[in-house]
Order: structure tokens, then sequence, then C-alpha cells
């Protein structure tokens, strides 16, 4: 199936086009249907216990192809390999315990592992795949927080960004794990994509906040209302923000400046994936 997907280009990109809408367009109709028929009556507590199961029963199906990729692999390559497996299994624990308001949210990882396959039969490169997974992944809460729940969100969510990144770079360990070679050449720095796009979000985002069209904080001191604020409501002070009517429910919410110190040291250390797979040509 992969190899199709990489031999055909136009298909993969229809494929990808289609499977990223419907996550996209999906979210509310998915979630009022899960919350009916498991999470009410379960119990939200059961509820938690059936979902991790589920996530832990979908990790040891990851684990038949990851392994049987990785026969007659070097040592190195299987060492490296399993040491990036291990680290997002432990960030998505991390993740369960510190960002994450129930435990169905794990969906994200599931979610954008199969983009990440998807994606980098069109990219054709690691590094490339795990940017644009990761913008998809910030599209996808943009539409959430400006269409899907514009009065119910008070903050876009970064949590589930950060769930995104770790289900692309759970793609893209598999992908390694089996051998997928990149297909296209390393370009020059100025015509990298990930380059120019990082260029253009960062002039963006500061013109953006210095003519105050955007805000990072409710407290920012502006003389208009900006057309996009990443936090509109203050939330509950300190770490934790305390769900209601479950005193016991607790979760961090990550602001922008987390998000940064958090992402771009994970995109260095994923970023290297390719190391021992040689460029197929």
């Amino acid at each position: 199936m992969i190899g199709f997907l990489n031999k055909n280009i136009f298909i993969s990109a229809i494929i990808t086009l289609c499977y990223y809408l419907l996550v996209v367009l999906t979210h509310q109709q998915v979630g009022r249907i899960v919350a009916q028929n498991l999470d009410k009556p379960l119990g939200r507590s059961t509820y938690n216990m059936l979902i991790l199961g589920i996530g832990m029963s979908l990790l040891l199906i990851y684990l038949v192809p990851f392994i049987k990729g990785l026969r007659n692999k070097t040592k190195s390559f299987k060492k490296l390999t399993w040491a990036y497996l291990l680290l997002i299994i432990f960030l998505t624990v991390v993740s369960i315990n510190t960002i994450v308001v129930i435990n169905v949210e794990i969906i994200h990882i599931l979610q954008y592992c199969v983009l990440a396959i998807l994606l980098f039969s069109i990219l054709g490169r690691y590094t490339t795949t795990l940017f644009w997974g990761t913008i998809l992944g910030s599209i996808d809460e943009a539409y959430q927080y400006l269409v899907l729940f514009p009065t119910k969100s008070n903050y876009f969510d970064f949590n589930d960004v950060i769930l995104d990144f770790l289900g692309v770079s759970l793609g893209l360990v598999l992908l390694r794990a089996i051998g997928v070679s990149e297909k296209t050449e390393v370009k020059t720095f100025y015509k990298s994509s990930i380059i120019i796009a990082s260029i253009i979000i960062s002039i963006s985002l500061v013109l953006g906040y210095y003519f105050q069209l955007i805000s990072i904080n409710p407290d920012d001191i502006l003389d208009k209302e900006p057309l996009f604020s990443f936090i509109k409501k203050e939330h509950d002070p300190g770490f934790w923000k305390y769900v209601a009517p479950r005193p016991h429910t607790r979760f961090h919410i990550v602001r922008p400046l987390e998000f940064l110190c958090i992402i771009l040291p994970l995109f260095f250390v994923f970023s290297k994936l390719n190391l021992g797979l040689q460029r197929s040509k």
C-alpha cells in the first residue's frame, strides 16, 4: 500500500486531501456521537479506562509492522528507531497526565499518524512531512477555534497541536522502521519550503502583533479589538485548570511561549528520523 502511494502521487494527494477534510470537518459530529453513546452512559472514569485500553490495543497492532520492519536492520538503526518510539510513548503518557482533559483526545495521535504516512507519499521527506503535518494540525485547531466553537473556545488549543505532532512523529517512525527511504533531494537553504514557510509565519505574527491585529494574552494593552487572540479569556491562575463539576479532573493549558519551548526542541529531535536511511533514486 505504501509503495503504491509513493508511486502514484496524484492519487495520494486526492486520498490525503479527502482524509484530512474528513478529520477536520467531522469533529462536531463524531464528538456528539461519542459523548452520547460512550461518555454519558459509561461515566467519565470507565470511559477514560475504555479509551486507554483501546489505545494500548492499537499500539500493539502498530508494533506488528514496526517490529517486522526492523528485521535485518543494523543494530544501531534498531536502537535509534526504538529510542524514537519509546520517546513518543513517554511523551504520550506525560501528555495524558498533563495536557489531556479526557483520554479520547489521544485520537489525535491516531489521526495524524495516518496523515503522516499519506503526506509522506507526496512530500517524500521526513522533516518536510513533520513540519507540514504539524502545520495542518494547527490549521485543524484554528478551524475549531474560529469556526466550529467560536463562543466556547477561550484559547487556541496548543495542547492538541502537540498531540498532532506526536501523531505525525509516530507515523514517520513506522515508515523509518519499515525502511521507507526519502525520494527527493535536499533543497538549498533558500528553496526549502520549511524555511520559507517559517519566515512567512514569523513575519506575519510579528507584524500582526505590532499592528494590533493579533493579541497573545487578554491583558494586552491594545487600542482596538484584534482580529485574532491566542487567548480570549484568562483561565484559572496557576499551572492547572480544574474542570467543573469534576474538581479532580485537571489539565494544563499550554500558552503560546510554552508551545514554542516544547515544539522547537522536539522538532529538532525528530527531524533526524532520516538518519541511517539512504535516499531512493
